[in-house]
């Protein structure tokens, strides 16, 4: 898109904020995991006049990809590997329209599961999963490890490898808007 999307301009703020917003009523902590030190730093100089630690309720923590160049499971990995708690609820950037009620869906679903699952995933009608919309075990760093360490980094191939519970993506969010992402220009103007 040729800009960091979470910073893109949407509604008048950077893009993430949305997703900082929504989440704010849930969580007791958010990681944000960046790539590299230069994407870390934009952020933070970016974010540090908007985000009010008196706002939000939670604990706000930024982190880098130990792996570079691994893709979205090393920052998952990242970020199983520095929460305080036994699940993480992962969601992109990128992602604006994530509703509250698909938060309380797909947390309900890990609590009615009594928590035998690594992973909850949005799975389609057609086969397709949402990995970036999903809850995972931190007992799975060490699978993510192995991966990571044999340069595979397909989240999709991840949650094969794990015990994943898929829950109809349309029963997570009747209305798909929580998996809108934005990948070109044109699509942040709504």
């Amino acid at each position: 898109m040729g800009e960091d999307k979470g910073l893109m301009n949407f509604k008048g703020e950077p893009l993430i904020l949305n997703i900082l917003k929504t989440v704010n009523k849930f969580a007791d902590e958010v990681l944000l995991i960046f790539r590299d030190d230069i994407q870390l730093n934009k952020y933070k100089t970016n974010l540090k006049d908007i985000i009010s630690f008196e706002y939000f309720n939670f604990n706000l923590k930024f982190f880098v990809d130990e792996f570079k160049g691994k893709g979205p499971l090393a920052g998952i990995l990242v970020g199983l590997s520095n929460i305080n708690n036994e699940y993480a609820l992962v969601l992109p950037c990128d992602s604006p329209f994530v509703s509250e009620f698909f938060i309380n869906s797909i947390f309900s679903k890990m609590e009615i599961s009594n928590e035998n699952y690594d992973s909850i995933v949005p799975q389609w009608k057609n086969g397709d999963l949402e990995p970036l919309h999903s809850i995972y075990s931190v007992k799975t760093k060490n699978i993510i490890l192995k991966m990571i360490s044999n340069d595979k980094r397909d989240v999709k191939s991840f949650i094969g490898e794990i015990n994943s519970l898929m829950v109809a993506s349309e029963i997570l969010d009747p209305t798909g808007m929580s998996f809108k992402n934005f990948n070109k220009p044109e699509d942040i103007i709504i």
